[in-house]
């Protein structure tokens, strides 16, 4: 399930990348799996996807603003609104059958460990916030990568040393952050890929 949101309502964060990224994640993909596109997430769109498919989803991507806290989903009454790592770990969780989880947000790993508590092998999540064009162009890799029967440790790989090929350093974009702050660990690559390896 390729989940998205963005904010329609101020104009200086909409995510101009974000519809690319879906209809080009989806392009990918569709050849290889059942995909479901969900453009406009909201927490609900989300929650009932993974009671509709059940064991069915094996990969969770979500793109758009997010921080250490949780995901900005779609507003649902015209405020936006943050879904909590924590509630969706323990209940996209019970679906024993999710594999991986893509955090394409701007400073994701704090959310990773509810992830792993709730059995969830695989995260990818990012360190710090993440340029908007960037997250596009690691997604668009890594599934590549995958969809040509890579594993998730190779897909990432390719992803990583392709976009190190490209941007040396953090350039001045708008990111994918829910909230404004400085940018640390700008000599980190942006990206990681954490397992649990009790899970695996």
């Amino acid at each position: 399930m390729l989940a998205f949101a963005n904010d329609l309502q101020h104009h200086g964060r909409y995510l101009k990348e974000v519809n690319r990224e879906m209809a080009e994640l989806g392009e990918i993909l569709d050849p290889h799996a059942l995909v479901k596109l969900k453009p406009s997430a909201t927490k609900e769109i989300i929650e009932n996807a993974f009671q509709d498919y059940e064991q069915g989803i094996k990969i969770f991507h979500y793109g758009g603003h997010a921080g250490g806290q949780g995901l900005e989903t779609s507003p649902t009454d015209d405020v936006p609104r943050i879904t909590f790592a924590k509630g969706l770990a323990d209940f996209v969780g019970r679906r024993k059958g999710l594999k991986l989880v893509f955090l394409n947000g701007c400073a994701t790993k704090e959310q990773v460990k509810f992830f792993h508590r709730s059995q969830i092998p695989c995260v990818i999540a990012t360190i710090r916030p993440i340029q908007d064009k960037v997250a596009r162009q690691f997604a668009i890799r890594f599934y590549r990568s995958l969809s040509k029967g890579q594993n998730i440790k190779t897909a990432f790989l390719d992803a990583r040393d392709s976009l190190r090929g490209i941007y040396p350093e953090d350039g001045h974009m708008l990111t994918r952050n829910i909230f404004w702050e400085e940018s640390q660990n700008n000599d980190q690559f942006p990206y990681q890929l954490l397992t649990d390896p009790k899970q695996i």
